[in-house]
């Protein structure tokens, strides 16, 4: 009984990320953390924090890491902050109105993970509690969500979490915010979540456990249409998992996953859908969802909760007051000053304190604080913060402009361009379109990867060299302009930050699974940030996850040979890769061995090229004795230094026969080898399969196998099978003359017998 009214007593909890422990809005992150960048003139943060209090939250725990001393000054406009020790007088909350907002300090933690085992050492989490990022917004009966989520805690103790989702009927709306591809198996009945897959290697089909999610069940929901909220209702138990297991370092790919392989815990997670067109959340994980957000914000989508500029102008559709007193009064009643000339198109906001010249064009754009819009500028589908300059006849399309950004007279700024603080762009440039620019130089130790602490320290150091004279990237911004490039350092990540701006060819090729045609912009030019080191991004932002898992393992691959991993460590390296992506051992060692053979060769376009070093300088032609002979040797090397390695993840014959299809696509340069030259090795195809079984990687019996299968392929499909006929043959026949000795041999001992 003491124990309920304990229960009953304990204050109603919240813990805020305000670190999202992401990179995907470099450079804008180097100088603020994510969760202050700006929504409709507001910080992303202060409309979590108000609907928190909207919902009774009575405590909030709100963690900084990046930026926190920002991230303190932001709390401190709006709440007095605590301690976590502070006692509220009996009842002060119901006085005041106000939630108790507690900071938790760390300048090291680089993970959610992390965050959680610190949380838990804290020992403030008292019951169950709200699990929210500082980039979410929401407007929805969280006290609903957080009463279902009680009653399956007191029927079954295992129940300890609670993941609000939502409904998005179609895929081109669930791209529209910038979401992976979601896979949920969910339990109709009891909403429990049996699998949770992001991005599944497989659009096709779903793997389902059938012997564990039909053992108590009698169907299983296969949803598809369903968005993460990222607002998890929890139990106090999440943050002692999250101690136990320092494995877990990412709140839904290791912890939601870990927690649904590890059945024997008997924990369980179960999924609260929100109601579709009444109630709404969202996660801001991108450019393009800043996007999407920012228009559904504007849009109302947060009724009843209202967070909104002091003063700002706002055009809306069937706008009365526009209709009947001028845009230009309405302006001005907002302090913005905007000639008689000027154009703004429906939804766009502009602040207070904006100047717009003559002939200029809004359409569909956010325009921040004092900023300066000279004459016959357009800006299209644009975010600009605040304090940005904007000279004459410049043009900005579907990108994003930090805080004092200057556009001189002429200028373009392309599609899908992030450009940092303090960035100039000379007059009459072109910023090639997906471009990110920063005054902060990109130091070369800095990692793209979308886990990782925005490093203070690193910031102020990269700052302080780029200041001291080092000149600008000119074919970047132009002459007289002011910025570096910030660059991904991978083809995925490049392609990442393509499918996630706000470029709208994207978002509607994306939806409709069409990403793989890239149109040209309106000035021509071309969309590849690097096509000296991509060309995949030239042709298109398809994530294929068979290229990108090719990739992946390719660029794993050279890691371990040029920082000259021992077998072990490689090993170790390459099945981490194998278990995170899904995928079987065989899928490892075909594209192994084709990153083997590729390294007989000069580099391919599509290989980084810091690895350049590691592949051979000379071209080869293999139709020559000698350049064959070459290229056999240097291949008879390496199968010495890797076979081993590849004979690991050659679990059966049908894997090597799968490895020597595989080998005849790289050698026609199809599917995934498109651009990596393979067709140079298609004359030693048959000298390649015999160093194989020389080398014992592939058996005698694999490749006869293979053999079998390809004579009843179409006459075109038997290419290689063509080249390979000697020795396949050689092959076949001492196969034979291996049993007619074995016969013998049994008909000897039959006789002596």
């Amino acid at each position: 009984m003491g124990g309920e009214d304990h229960e009953r007593r304990a204050p109603f909890q919240a813990v805020v990320l305000a670190d999202s422990f992401n990179v995907t809005f470099r450079p804008f992150t180097l100088e603020r953390p994510k969760a202050l960048l700006p929504l409709c003139g507001v910080p992303m943060l202060e409309y979590t924090m108000e609907f928190l209090e909207a919902q009774g939250v009575e405590e909030a725990f709100v963690f900084c890491c990046a930026h926190y001393d920002q991230v303190i000054d932001q709390l401190k406009k709006k709440w007095k902050l605590r301690h976590k020790d502070d006692e509220d007088a009996p009842g002060e909350r119901y006085v005041t109105g106000r939630m108790k907002v507690v900071p938790i300090i760390s300048t090291s933690c680089v993970s959610v993970g992390e965050a959680m085992r610190i949380i838990y050492d804290e020992g403030v989490v008292s019951s169950d509690f709200v699990l929210i990022t500082g980039d979410t917004v929401a407007s929805f009966d969280l006290k609903s969500a957080l009463a279902e989520h009680k009653r399956r805690r007191k029927a079954d103790k295992s129940a300890i979490m609670t993941m609000v989702v939502k409904r998005a009927e179609t895929r081109a709306l669930r791209k529209r915010w910038g979401d992976h591809d979601l896979v949920l198996q969910i339990d109709p009945d009891t909403k429990q979540v049996l699998g949770y897959e992001e991005e599944p290697n497989n659009k096709n089909y779903v793997n389902v456990d059938v012997s564990s999610c039909f053992l108590d069940r009698s169907q299983v929901e296969i949803r598809e249409d369903l968005v993460d909220c990222y607002v998890d209702v929890c139990a106090p138990e999440v943050l002692g998992l999250f101690q136990d297991n320092f494995d877990y370092q990412n709140l839904r790919r290791d912890f939601v996953g870990g927690v649904l392989s590890e059945e024997e815990l008997g924990n369980k997670i179960y999924a609260y859908e929100l109601s579709p067109g009444v109630e709404y959340a969202a996660r801001i994980h991108n450019p393009r969802s800043y996007d999407a957000v920012s228009r559904d914000v504007w849009a109302h989508w947060l009724f009843p909760i209202e967070v909104g500029q002091t003063r700002a102008f706002t055009s809306r559709t069937h706008n009365a007051g526009i209709v009947r007193r001028g845009i230009q009064d309405c302006m001005q009643d907002a302090g913005v000053s905007a000639s008689r000339s000027v154009e703004v198109g429906n939804d766009c906001q502009i602040g207070e304190g904006t100047t717009i010249g003559d002939n200029s064009k809004i359409h569909a754009s956010f325009v921040g604080k004092g900023c300066r819009i000279g004459r016959n500028v357009e800006l299209n589908c644009c975010h600009l913060l605040d304090g940005v300059n904007v000279v004459d006849g410049a043009r900005i399309h579907f990108s994003m402009l930090s805080d004092g950004v200057a556009v001189q007279e002429g200028a373009v700024v392309s599609e899908g361009c992030l450009l940092g603080s303090g960035v100039v762009v000379g007059k009459d440039h072109v910023v090639p379109a997906f471009s990110r620019v920063s005054v902060i130089r990109q130091t070369q130790e800095d990692s793209d990867s979308e886990e990782e602490l925005e490093s203070p320290a690193v910031v102020e150091g990269a700052a302080e060299e780029a200041k001291e004279g080092e000149a600008w990237d000119a074919t970047l911004v132009g002459e007289g302009g002011k910025g570096l490039p910030w660059s991904a350092k991978n083809s995925q990540t490049r392609r990442e930050w393509r499918r996630h701006s706000i470029s709208p060819h994207y978002a509607q090729l994306e939806a409709a699974g069409m990403a793989g045609a890239l149109p040209e912009t309106s000035d021509g030019e071309d969309r590849s940030d690097d096509s000296e080191t991509d060309e995949t991004d030239s042709e298109g932002l398809e994530l294929d996850p068979e290229e990108v898992f090719h990739s992946e393992v390719r660029e794993t691959f050279l890691r371990c040979v040029k920082e000259r991993f021992d077998q072990t460590n490689a090993l170790i390296e390459l099945n981490a890769l194998k278990i995170a992506e899904d995928r079987t051992f065989a899928d490892c060692a075909r594209f192994i061995f084709t990153t083997i053979v590729g390294l007989c060769f000069p580099v391919a376009k599509t290989v980084s090229k810091e690895y350049k070093d590691l592949y051979a300088s000379d071209s080869l032609d293999l139709a020559d004795k000698l350049h064959r002979a070459k290229f056999l040797k240097h291949l008879k090397s390496l199968l010495s230094e890797w076979g081993n390695l590849l004979q690991r993840f050659l679990k059966n014959e049908d894997d090597q026969v799968e490895l020597l299809l595989t080998f005849e696509e790289y050698c026609s340069d199809d599917g995934v080898f498109h651009a990596e030259n393979g067709s140079m090795c298609a004359e030693g195809f048959c000298q390649v399969l015999q160093l194989l079984y020389d080398s014992e990687v592939i058996s005698e019996e694999a490749i006869l196998s293979w053999a079998e299968e390809k004579e009843s392929a179409e006459e075109e499909d038997k290419v290689f099978l063509e080249k390979a006929r000697p020795f396949v043959a050689w092959l076949a026949e001492a196969d034979e003359e291996s049993d007619e000795y074995s016969s013998e041999e049994e008909g000897e001992d039959s006789d002596e017998d």
